[in-house]
């Protein structure tokens, strides 16, 4: 694996009379770079290191005591992290690390900063709960809480200037409050001493092989219990506690009662330059001045950088490697009754603010997306953060053109819900196949709704209807002027009720017809409509979940005396907006229903 050459460079200057070598422990991932490298330093150093390789040191002293921590989803193993870091130079690299906040990770500082790697890191992946047993699509095993990615990055002014080993702590602030479901560790200082027996836990890569690729890999933790065996001001040694490559940054800690107080945190082995046997294993210790400088930078992230948790969408069977999903019969005549069941899991740290869509799809290949073919959507209700639910569709099949489908779904398929990530939500029946058969009978077209026959437009100026549904996730009202948008919500989305005609307007601007502007609300699923310029300002520039869809239509402003009122009222449960024009409708939401919030006269129309 490659270590940081200018760490070894400048160790090696000024420890060379002593006839023994430092080195950091972070460990990259690009193994082509492996032999080059060995081959620079065999050359470099031929003389004094022949027949040993300094990129291979020995950081195990006598008898290897790690042990595999097979349970990493509890408490202290869960809130250890094994890390990724991306540099500006293209290299790749991994650690180790400990939660110390919700959102707050220690590691050393040279995971995060190195002279030789362009300064800082680009950006940091912080993974929790890996166990190493890793399949093709199981990501689980060694993903289980996902991947939470940095957000800000600081080390040591000392080791930033200087690269000190004296000085190589950091802190990671990550996207999520990852650590209120795997717990954090507190950090102490002073109660430590020669002899004192302390735990270390962390991702190195030497130790295993999960995925048989012969390459080792840091997707398993160890864990090992030893003694400290020099206390320095800013530094603690250990003769019996082992290091290797990847353990950058994990936590040494003692137990304390009920407490996990980290001490110190892995940094570098130090080994004899002709013999390559280790010395001893190096910890950056926390002092009191540290321990201080970490508390003020949680505290200023905590007034500035706090995250925003959210949902994240997986499919659980190919999250778990498992096979639960599946269809009621491997053919279907369109027309006939199906039933398809699959599970979802949240991978993020929140809930969705509202329910979802898990729309399934036929596709002629294994990619599904909204273009194949539509089979029908499900309602999800809200799913605690790394919590799965089984859900089921039944129906009467759709026509389908005759022949052998993949059957899939894609979870929160009209993208509602604000996602970590939103490229990660498809799922399918991996083990078999569809066989659509051709139809026994012509299907009818369906029939859509159209405009209410006995709808009277008496104003010269308003001749456009505008057609109302219902959004039964919402709780709000929708409306458009377009029979074509109107005919493909019919199709496509059944939790939308048509009620036909709300009103009519214009769908153009003209003597005082004002435009009423349009956004779609990706939290709550439903639509807000406002004809106020300054409203419509700062919904756009305070409000990033709704999205501004532009002028719905042009009708008259309230109080213009000019048609009927449009009464606007706000759902605070479901986060939709409700529109009517009846006084009676108007009258019974404010007595009968109290999770709406009367608004006013939202515009006039016809």
């Amino acid at each position: 694996m490659v270590y940081s050459e200018s760490s070894i460079n400048n160790l090696f200057n000024t420890k060379l009379e002593k006839d023994y070598l430092a080195v950091g422990l972070k460990s990259s991932h690009k193994d082509d770079l492996l032999s080059q490298k060995n081959q620079e330093w065999e050359d470099k150093y031929q003389s004094m290191f022949s027949p040993f390789n300094p990129w291979q040191p020995n950081g195990i002293l006598g008898t290897d005591n790690r042990q595999r921590v097979n349970d990493t989803l509890t408490f202290p193993f869960s809130g250890v992290a094994r890390i990724v870091t991306y540099w500006s130079n293209g290299e790749i690299t991994i650690g180790s690390g400990a939660m110390v906040s919700p959102y707050h990770l220690l590691t050393a500082g040279h995971n995060l900063h190195d002279v030789s790697e362009g300064g800082y890191a680009q950006r940091v992946e912080v993974i929790l709960g890996s166990k190493g047993t890793i399949t093709r699509d199981d990501r689980a095993n060694f993903e289980y809480y996902g991947v939470a990615n940095s957000v800000n990055l600081r080390v040591d002014n000392v080791w930033a200037n200087g690269e000190n080993y004296d000085y190589d702590w950091g802190l990671i602030t990550v996207d999520r409050n990852i650590g209120n479901y795997t717990g954090w560790f507190n950090y102490g200082f002073n109660n430590i001493s020669n002899g004192t027996q302390v735990n270390v836990a962390g991702y190195p890569s030497d130790f295993f092989d999960p995925n048989k690729d012969g390459i080792w890999d840091n997707y398993d933790m160890t864990y090992q219990v030893g003694t400290i065996s020099e206390v320095s001001n800013f530094v603690l040694k250990s003769t019996d506690l082992d290091f290797a490559t990847g353990i950058s940054g994990s936590p040494m800690w003692i137990n304390q009662g009920n407490e996990k107080v980290i001490y110190g945190i892995a940094s570098a082995m130090f080994y004899n330059t002709i013999t390559r046997a280790g010395i001893y294993n190096q910890f950056t210790r926390i002092t009191e001045n540290r321990a201080n400088t970490l508390t003020n930078w949680i505290n200023q992230d905590n007034a500035s950088l706090q995250p925003i948790d959210k949902p994240d969408w997986v499919d659980y069977d190919k999250w778990f490697d498992t096979n639960s999903a599946s269809f009621l019969s491997t053919q279907i005549t369109p027309g006939n009754s199906f039933s398809i069941t699959t599970t979802i899991r949240n991978n993020g740290t929140a809930p969705s603010s509202a329910p979802i869509i898990v729309s399934f799809y036929a596709s002629t290949d294994s990619s599904i997306t909204t273009s194949d073919f539509k089979i029908g959507d499900v309602i999800v209700s809200p799913i605690a953060p790394f919590a799965s639910e089984s859900i089921t569709w039944t129906g009467k099949f759709p026509t389908i053109a005759a022949g052998n489908y993949y059957v899939g779904w894609i979870i929160d398929s009209d993208n509602r819900s604000q996602e970590f990530d939103e490229l990660n939500n498809t799922g399918m029946i991996k083990n078999s196949t569809l066989r659509i058969n051709a139809p026994t009978t012509s299907p009818s077209t369906p029939t859509l709704p159209s405009t209410v026959i006995d709808w009277q437009i008496s104003d010269s100026l308003l001749q456009t209807p505008a057609y109302r549904f219902y959004n039964t996730i919402a709780g709000g009202h929708f409306f458009t002027t377009s029979p074509t948008e109107r005919d493909a919500v019919l199709r496509s989305l059944p939790h939308f009720q048509y009620e036909a005609v709300g009103f009519t307007a214009s769908g153009v601007g003209g003597e005082n017809l004002l435009p009423v502007y349009r956004f779609y609300n990706t939290v709550a699923g439903g639509h807000f409509f406002t004809m106020s310029e300054v409203e419509r300002d700062t919904v756009i520039n305070t409000q990033p979940q709704y999205i501004y869809e532009g002028v719905g239509f042009y009708t008259y402003g309230a109080n213009s005396n000019l048609g009927q009122d449009i009464y606007r009222f706000y759902n605070t449960v479901a986060g939709g907006h409700f529109f009517t024009m009846s006084q009676a409708e108007r009258d019974t939401v404010i007595n009968t229903l109290p999770q709406y919030v009367y608004e006013g006269v939202a515009f006039e129309a016809g």
